[in-house]
């Protein structure tokens, strides 16, 4: 009879690419992050940085919009701001006109127009407002979505470095290395064996008994 591990730990690929370097042998002692081969693949790795690209500029184009949306808001109010100012300046001259015109100083008319004045700039002064408050709402909702793009980017991004990290092949558990299952040069596909790890110091019986002897047993 031998001894075998009582528990193999097989290490696949989790990615097309070509075994490039090989850093263990068989028979070495490793932990669970010990990168036993590393793999390439140009296009997993020029996909993961066109994807940090995307992000980075997806981040930049979010500070650009927040900044132009937030000047044209302040604009807005400046506007605002001078035609409160207009509105208010037009009911102080229609009330010192009003009282001239009470003591007989003043034509009706004249107390007439500045009304009118009053109730179109007060119009206009609402007007504003409410453009105001629409351009506040416009930018949320611009810059909300220009910040899921750059969540959704970032994830992708995230996912395709994992996968690049994904082509150094890590022993994934202590124990030895029982065997190396490719050579470097070699093409492998996702769910590929690269290598056997076991952990000697769990170890089985196993006997081995000829067809010819089995019914003596």
């Amino acid at each position: 009879g031998t001894l075998v591990p009582e528990d193999a730990l097989l290490v696949p690929s989790l990615t097309d690419g070509r075994v490039a370097q090989r850093y263990m042998l068989a028979g070495t002692q490793v932990k669970p992050d010990t990168v036993i081969f590393e793999m390439t693949n140009p296009d997993l790795v020029l996909g993961a940085v066109d994807a940090e690209n995307a992000y980075k500029a997806a981040i930049a184009d979010l500070a650009s919009l927040k900044a132009k949306l937030e000047a044209s808001v302040l604009d807005q109010r400046s506007v605002t701001a001078g035609v409160k100012a207009n509105y208010e300046q037009a009911k102080v001259q229609h009330e010192t006109d009003s009282a001239l015109n009470k003591e007989g100083l003043l034509a009706n008319l004249t107390v007439q127009m500045d009304k009118v004045k009053v109730v179109g700039l007060e119009e206009q002064y609402q007007i504003e407002k409410d453009r105001v408050a629409i351009n506040v709402e416009s930018m949320k909702a611009q810059l909300e979505s220009q910040a899921r793009r750059v969540e959704q980017l970032k994830a992708d991004a995230e996912i395709k470095h994992h996968q690049v990290e994904a082509l150094k092949i890590r022993a994934g558990s202590e124990g030895v290395i029982a065997q190396l299952m490719v050579e470097v040069g070699q093409q492998v596909t996702p769910g590929t064996t690269l290598a056997k790890i076991v952990q000697p110091q769990h170890l089985k019986a196993e006997l081995k008994i000829p067809e010819t002897q089995a019914n003596v047993v």
